[in-house]
């Protein structure tokens, strides 16, 4: 093999190596480019989820005349020393009457079990207006009467085709005056209709990702 065939040879080799690299480097720019779309779409999809969250809860806390909606999601959070999954709440999304104070911060990677009481009023999944002073003495009563509530209505929030809770949605009334005023049976309706619409809504979130 002579001198000129090897020099052709190697500028083939380089002119292929450049067309390799050039290919290479555009099929990186275009996987990028792909995962900047989807992270785009997704980051839309949570802000409107969480914008029409807002809307239902702000509408209906104005609706039942509440003076606390908040938003409860259940999550992971650790391990006891025996192994076992922690199960933790934390409020991720609250109205609150601008002239009563947010309880936000102390519902943050809660224990589930410090707040069993809760379990219990979502097992039977009914809106029906508690009176906080008459609820067995617990750590939900003492909560819930250390920030003033008088009244409450709380219903879970299903995973879709399924009876398994993933959180729940708590209504809250801290004014007598306008707790009496509730009408209950209409207050009730207006609850389980916000919640059914919360659930698509964080159903159809969670299916996107």
């Amino acid at each position: 093999m002579d001198a000129e065939t090897i020099t052709q040879l190697f500028q083939i080799g380089i002119a292929f190596a450049a067309i390799l690299g050039g290919f290479v480097y555009g099929f990186k720019k275009l996987i990028e480019l792909l995962k900047k779309k989807k992270n785009k779409k997704t980051e839309d999809k949570f802000t409107f989820v969480n914008m029409k969250v807002w809307q239902l809860i702000n509408n209906l806390r104005d609706t039942v005349k509440a003076s606390r909606i908040s938003l409860v999601q259940f999550h992971n959070g650790g391990k006891f020393v025996d192994g076992s999954s922690m199960r933790r709440m934390s409020i991720s999304h609250q109205s609150c009457d601008p002239k009563i104070p947010s309880t936000m911060q102390f519902r943050q990677d809660t224990l589930v079990s410090r707040f069993i009481e809760i379990i219990e009023m979502l097992q039977k999944n009914n809106p029906a207006i508690s009176t906080v002073c008459k609820m067995t003495e617990s750590n939900t009563k003492k909560f819930y009467e250390l920030h003033e509530t008088l009244g409450i209505s709380m219903l879970p929030l299903y995973c879709p085709n399924s009876f398994v809770a993933y959180g729940y949605i708590t209504i809250e009334w801290c004014d007598f005056k306008t707790l009496d005023s509730v009408d209950e049976s209409k207050a009730q309706k207006e609850i389980e209709s916000v919640r059914n619409q919360i659930a698509f809504l964080l159903s159809q979130a969670k299916e996107y990702r």
